[in-house]
């Protein structure tokens, strides 16, 4: 687990590295994973540690009196503490899609909040089924303009690669 790593460079890479469907499941189930052991890490033993991330990522000052993780932390628990799966679900989904807080920080302070597992890791995971595959593509991508020396049409030969991504998962019986 690297705490408050950003995410986006390591799809990229795994985009670059194995390809676009390859790179989109290796994305998909490694995020996935990681975000569960850091939300687990913050509702158990490491509560005071991810605190003290949360501050530092998203600006709060500890000695000041402006705690940045308190104050997300009651935003968060009052829009979902006594909601459905559903609305919990939509919740966090939102927080994975939207770019409020950086998607590491977000793990802990779910993990931080009232929100069940079982929501968290269904948002989680349908998030990254749709990031995973972008980000992949465009590493892909990537591969192919440095295959081809800078040619800039290769962006879009190897973007073309994502929707046969999406016709692996349908032939597989996942969906996004």
């Amino acid at each position: 687990m690297i705490p408050l790593f950003p995410t986006q460079p390591l799809a990229l890479s795994s985009g670059l590295l194995f390809g676009t469907t390859e790179g989109a499941l290796c994305t998909i189930f490694s995020t996935t994973l990681a975000a569960s052991i850091a939300f687990s890490f913050a509702q158990g033993l490491g509560r005071t540690f991810a605190q003290k991330m949360i501050d530092s990522e998203v600006g709060g000052e500890p000695g000041k009196g402006d705690n940045a993780a308190q104050k997300a932390l009651n935003k968060v628990q009052g829009s979902v503490e006594k909601g459905s799966f559903w609305q919990q679900f939509s919740a966090v989904l939102a927080l994975r899609m939207t770019p409020v807080l950086p998607f590491s920080a977000t793990n802990y302070l779910m993990g931080l909040s009232s929100v069940p597992f079982k929501p968290f890791l269904a948002a989680t995971f349908v998030a990254m089924a749709i990031w995973g595959p972008l980000y992949a593509s465009i590493g892909a991508a990537s591969r192919g303009v440095l295959q081809s020396r800078g040619d800039v049409g290769a962006i879009f030969s190897g973007m073309c690669t994502l929707p046969r991504f999406v016709k692996c998962l349908d032939a597989s019986g996942l969906t996004i």
